[in-house]
């Protein structure tokens, strides 16, 4: 059993990955190139983005990728994370992948990802660390605050995710 508190970790010890959906605008959805081009993915509430973001445990995005709505996270996961070395990379479930648990062994680091319901064989999970995944969620909330954010209204991709690492810098410097 842990004796510490989550709270008494390093914080650069640890890569938090986490997506989240973006609204495109329909103003945004004039095409001036093909909307897959432009990461605005089709589903059922209409186009959508998502960002695929990596902070650090203190909440502070490292890394971010914006992919279309209807992809999935795990394809861009690798190149968010980057260098996982002596990190312990934590994730919802949705992440949880037996390729990836792979590869961030194989590159010096520790998953800590919870196994689906539906999950065969378990797996290696501690919930006293993983109870640290709410920073990215905090992250989210803070750069959705902004209005640009939280909508997408750009029809290119390279303006929407310069105006998120704009949005990001403010939450750094905050």
């Amino acid at each position: 059993m842990l004796q510490m508190s989550a709270e008494a970790w390093n914080k650069d010890e640890f890569k938090v990955v986490d997506g989240t959906h973006v609204k495109v605008h329909q103003d945004a959805c004039y095409f001036l190139s093909s909307p897959e081009k432009q990461r605005m993915g089709k589903t059922k509430g209409g186009r959508n983005s998502k960002i695929n973001a990596v902070t650090n445990g203190a909440g502070k995005l490292l890394n971010l990728a914006l992919i279309a709505g209807n992809e999935s996270e795990l394809k861009s996961v690798r190149e968010v994370l980057g260098d996982v070395c002596d990190k312990v990379v934590l994730g919802d479930k949705g992440f949880d992948d037996n390729k990836l648990r792979e590869w961030v062994r194989l590159n010096g680091g520790v998953a800590n990802i919870p196994g689906r319901k539906n999950r065969k064989t378990e797996v290696f999970y501690i919930k006293e660390i993983g109870k640290l995944r709410h920073v990215v969620e905090n992250y989210f909330s803070r750069v959705k605050r902004f209005r640009r954010v939280g909508t997408r209204y750009d029809r290119h991709a390279e303006t929407y995710i310069a105006f998120v690492c704009i949005a990001s810098l403010m939450d750094w410097l905050r």
